[in-house]
């Protein structure tokens, strides 16, 4: 082989979109600590409980520290299960909520794009608005090739253009995730409890056959009680 058989050999392996981190499927029970989890905003805590969650340990988050009124809390991961390439395919994200303290408004899945100075998509998972004490479970299912009318429709949100870069589509969006959130509104002082976050993905081989066989039904929001 030549040389510069050679160097086209190594630049192409050097610029491979492939050397992009991918998540992967998780299942966070918190019962060993905060598994990698901050909070989601400069107002927000979050806390390690090693006791009463669903059960185990779980991730207590505050806004006890705020010093403005945005009246968010919740967590987010940034680390390489829960970031960069979302595989193409069917995923199903679910995580456990205890709203302990305050007045809840709504529940997020929420996903930034890419860095800092971007937005993302997210979607209420929260859809009675009772916003119980008791643990509940709480589950979203999605295909990340969805075109942004189809997302939509499905109850995703997309934000406004972040600082410096513009809000992706849908299906740009798990090409280079930059933060995995559960962000939870209300105000002023909330508590609420974090547990069992959990990932899972179909294939997208496997993803078209569920669609061919009539389990679209599977697309959506479930809510259950834990």
């Amino acid at each position: 082989m030549t040389k510069i058989g050679k160097l086209i050999i190594t630049t192409g392996i050097l610029f491979s979109p492939c050397l992009l981190q991918a998540a992967t499927a998780v299942n966070d029970t918190f019962d060993a600590g905060l598994g990698g989890w901050t909070s989601n905003t400069t107002d927000t805590t979050v806390l390690h409980q090693a006791a009463g969650g669903n059960p185990g340990g779980y991730l207590e988050t505050n806004n006890f520290q705020a010093t403005s009124g945005f009246n968010v809390i919740g967590a987010r991961n940034a680390s390489v299960d829960y970031s960069g390439v979302f595989a193409d395919g069917l995923w199903t994200i679910s995580v456990d909520l205890a709203f302990i303290n305050g007045d809840f408004t709504d529940a997020w899945l929420r996903f930034r794009f890419q860095d800092a100075t971007a937005n993302g998509w997210h979607i209420s998972i929260e859809d009675t608005n009772f916003f119980d004490a008791p643990w509940q479970s709480y589950s979203v299912t999605f295909d990340t090739t969805w075109d942004d009318a189809t997302a939509m429709a499905n109850g995703w949100v997309k934000e406004s253009d972040g600082t410096l870069t513009p809000t992706p589509s849908f299906s740009g969006l798990w090409d280079d995730v930059y933060t995995s959130e559960v962000r939870i509104l209300g105000g002023p002082r909330m508590v609420a409890g974090i547990d069992n976050y959990n990932a899972s993905f179909v294939p997208v081989p496997a993803a078209v056959w569920l669609f061919g066989s009539g389990l679209i039904g599977l697309i959506g929001i479930a809510r259950r009680k834990a």
